[in-house]
């Protein structure tokens, strides 16, 4: 491990103030979506697609700025909404429609509402506050829930608004995801995303690759890193067929720590979850797992016998899978959608991080603190953080 001073560098989430490589296709993007402004009438949409690793996210997200920071030049007094949901991580349309309503709202609990209403209810207060909004849809997967309600109502918000009402809100809808996921573009292409407004990436040559992370660790340490660091992790990145997203991740592992793999921001954002996840459900991901990467009805065949040993009800698949994208949020797992099975795809997910203590139920708490090991000699260490918790 390093001395890092800088690690929010280091998350996911940071954006850096541009990409290399990128300069034609952020142009393109310009051209479509306008700065801020485009020439042609509303709705503007954009799509950006490649494979994995060869920063769609970080495109889209960028061009994203740009139309804020236009908006901004227009009309100084402005306060447009820039608002990102990652589908990936969203419990199907619900989710994503609820994670844009809580971009405004960070206490909006969706529970009960249909996703209809949840859009509504976004694009109403836009135009009640008069507000502009950039609205990202990213890490869109094979896996993706049905994007087109959603599309629809950010393309033709006027259908969701009170009879009588004022203008609709002015909005731009980017979104971005990988090229494998044709299954998801196909829907949204039949919602109203124009074919010729689908801009695709070809993977990030070997030497991009390395000055991201070069940049990247210069940042986070504060001074140049050693350059048979960056050349070790672009080589394995290369080895394994990754692109940039893989060779920041093993950036992280090296200057963090493995437990640090993904660390999460200082303070939790509007709408974060941190509520318990039943010690049934990490004790079938270990057993699951044990060391490789295990299918989601792997996983869930464990939970049923155990729950079954327990005398309980199995959790609903829907349910568990919930539970899969908190652990995936937290850094505790990674998932990986791979060809083969139903649809075409399979998802594995494998253990890549310890279960943060929130993430335990109060019960598991006091049997982990109970069974802790003492300081001292022959000491002995479980062989999983929730070990204890099984």
């Amino acid at each position: 491990m390093y001395a890092t001073p800088h690690p929010v560098v280091l998350t996911p989430d940071w954006l850096p103030p541009f990409l290399p490589d990128r300069a034609a296709e952020l142009a393109e993007l310009t051209e479509t979506l306008g700065d801020p402004y485009p020439a042609t009438p509303p709705p503007w949409i954009a799509a950006v697609v490649g494979p994995s690793g060869s920063g769609t996210s970080a495109t889209a997200r960028l061009a994203a700025r740009r139309i804020v920071e236009g908006l901004h030049r227009e009309a100084p007094g402005a306060t447009p909404a820039l608002v990102r949901v990652r589908v990936a991580e969203a419990s199907g349309t619900q989710g994503v429609a609820s994670g844009l309503l809580k971009g405004l709202d960070g206490g909006f609990e969706p529970r009960g509402f249909p996703v209809a209403e949840i859009l509504a209810g976004f694009l109403r207060r836009l135009a009640r506050e008069h507000r502009p909004a950039v609205v990202v849809l990213d890490d869109i997967g094979p896996d993706a829930p049905d994007l087109g309600p959603v599309v629809r109502a950010l393309t033709a918000p006027a259908r969701f608004l009170p009879e009588g009402a004022e203008s609709p809100p002015t909005t731009w809808t980017i979104l971005a995801g990988r090229s494998e996921a044709e299954a998801a573009w196909a829907r949204v292409h039949r919602a109203g995303l124009p074919r010729a407004a689908r801009l695709t990436l070809p993977p990030l040559r070997p030497g991009t690759v390395r000055a991201i992370v070069l940049d990247r660790a210069t940042r986070a340490l504060g001074h140049a890193p050693p350059a048979e660091l960056v050349d070790r992790l672009v080589e394995r990145c290369a080895r394994e067929g990754r692109g940039v997203t893989r060779a920041l991740d093993l950036l992280r592992r090296e200057l963090l720590g493995p437990s640090n793999g993904r660390p999460a921001p200082a303070t939790s954002g509007p709408g974060s979850d941190r509520s318990p996840v039943e010690p049934r459900v990490l004790a079938a991901l270990e057993r699951a797992t044990r060391g490789r990467a295990a299918t989601l009805g792997e996983i869930r065949a464990w939970e049923v016998r155990l729950a079954g040993e327990e005398g309980a009800r199995p959790l609903p698949a829907t349910t568990l899978w919930r539970r899969m994208v908190r652990l995936q949020a937290a850094g505790v797992i990674r998932r990986d959608v791979r060809p083969g099975g139903p649809g075409g795809t399979r998802s594995t997910i494998e253990i890549v991080g310890p279960i943060p203590f929130y993430a335990l139920t109060d019960s598991a708490r006091t049997r982990r603190a109970a069974s802790a090991p003492s300081v001292g000699p022959g000491a002995r260490t479980p062989s999983a953080p929730w070990a204890a918790a099984a």
